[in-house]
């Protein structure tokens, strides 16, 4: 996949539509629930009540072999990778993301690039039929 990756063209990037492992899932919870789920072999570790009902979390969940990693993420790598799990296309993500994001350089590359050895990201096809405001 990097080598397909590397052979787009700038433009291409736009309607590329990706393909994640199947395992790979997004979840929101109101309190620290990543937190609370490590803790829970430690008998010393506790997360602190007042943590409890301030902290919300947004998880990215994957399987690698037979180990489930779970990892934290911010607000914006959340609303990308929704978008992407959706089937909606590379373009039309970021163009939403930058429309809604309240930060102005956004490390997307970085986080590809991690998500790409980390082997979330399988495939991916270019969507020809599609024009990048879909």
């Amino acid at each position: 996949t990097p080598a397909r990756m590397r052979s787009l063209g700038p433009k291409d990037w736009e309607n590329v539509q990706l393909e994640f492992q199947p395992s790979v899932r997004l979840m929101v919870s109101r309190w620290p629930a990543l937190d609370i789920w490590l803790e829970r072999g430690n008998p010393e570790g506790k997360v602190e009540e007042k943590n409890r009902l301030l902290s919300a979390q947004r998880i990215l969940i994957s399987r690698k072999v037979d180990l489930v990693r779970c990892e934290r993420i911010d607000e914006n790598q959340y609303r990308l990778l929704e978008g992407l799990l959706a089937g909606r296309t590379l373009g039309s993500v970021c163009e939403k993301l930058a429309e809604t994001s309240k930060e102005d350089n956004l490390p997307v590359s970085d986080w590809f690039a991690r998500w790409i050895q980390d082997g979330l990201i399988q495939n991916f096809k270019l969507r020809t039929d599609l024009p990048h405001s879909a």
